[in-house]
């Protein structure tokens, strides 16, 4: 089953895919597919598909 979430990232700027990728790795996720979906400064709402 695929399923999606928003989770909130504190991210420095210039933001690039990769520094999300790894970050969202490092929480141990494994992301199907990702977007930004709302940025307040330094926080970035990302909205995740994932496998369950």
């Amino acid at each position: 089953m695929i399923v999606s979430e928003d989770i909130t990232l504190k991210l420095d700027k210039p933001v690039t895919n990769e520094q999300i990728e790894l970050m969202l790795k490092e929480k141990g996720l494994e992301v199907l597919r990702w977007a930004i979906t709302e940025i307040d400064g330094d926080l970035y709402t990302i909205r995740l598909s994932k496998e369950i």
